[in-house]
């Protein structure tokens, strides 16, 4: 029931991560004030990774572990409510693009061979015929799917985007920071609770600052990006990243 309810968190999270997005980008019109949306969009992704861990912990050691599911029950129910009252409605005009069932479908398991294949490789063996086996399909399956792009009418991911370095470069700073901070936050709770010996909420307080400094960084780096340009941000961010994370 578990892995069930996890896959259903993970499909609904798919869907809603682009969309949030896209909603942002046609609400807001270019220029300052789609910068400030962009920056609370980006800040309240920071809040929820860290301080879901914080208040994880105040719930663990207050009511207990279950309230750690039943939370997220009623702020889905409000969100639902609320979306048909405060978001308003766009639509592309013109006829109805096709859905790229082909594309989907092979990215998709692709995707899962490939995490499967990472997550079970420390107990298995990186050598072991069952990872390379993983790893392999994960392979193939990812170039078929760049084929099956390349061909389909209203592909998934238009392979002419991948010209455009700016987009490409910006996507590859985000994989890499998401890897690193959210890598770094999972082992931090085992860590602080397994090493050091902190409670649950001990362990959720340690994850506090990153709460907070996470809002002023969005606001700083957004006002940051009007006038200093995407470059100078990015690579100060990115640097300000591995530095924190060394510490």
């Amino acid at each position: 029931m578990l892995l069930a309810a996890r896959v259903v968190q993970g499909v609904a999270a798919a869907v809603m991560a682009p969309t949030a997005l896209s909603l942002v980008m046609t609400t807001f019109p270019e220029g300052p004030e789609r910068n400030r949306a962009l920056a609370v969009w980006g800040g309240l992704g920071g809040v929820g990774a860290t301080a879901g861990l914080l208040a994880g912990g105040l719930l663990t050691t207050g009511l207990g572990w279950e309230w750690v599911f039943l939370v997220n029950v009623p702020v889905a129910a409000a969100l639902a409510a609320l979306c048909s009252r405060v978001v308003r409605e766009s639509r592309v005009p013109g006829p109805l693009r096709g859905l790229d069932v082909a594309g989907a479908a092979t990215v998709t398991t692709a995707l899962v061979l490939l995490v499967l294949a990472l997550v079970t490789a420390p107990d298995a063996g990186w050598g072991t015929p069952r990872t390379v086996g993983l790893l392999a399909g994960a392979a193939v399956l990812l170039a078929v799917f760049v084929v099956v792009e390349a061909r389909a009418a209203h592909p998934l991911v238009p392979l002419r985007i991948f010209r455009n370095r700016t987009l490409v470069g910006g996507n590859v700073v985000l994989l890499a920071v998401g890897l690193a901070l959210d890598g770094m936050l999972f082992p931090l709770m085992l860590y602080t609770q397994q090493v050091l010996g902190h409670s649950p909420l001990q362990a959720g307080l340690t994850t506090a600052l990153m709460t907070a400094t996470s809002v002023g960084g969005s606001f700083a780096g957004q006002a940051a990006v009007t006038r200093f340009g995407l470059r100078p941000v990015g690579a100060t961010g990115a640097l300000l990243v591995v530095a924190g994370s060394c510490c």
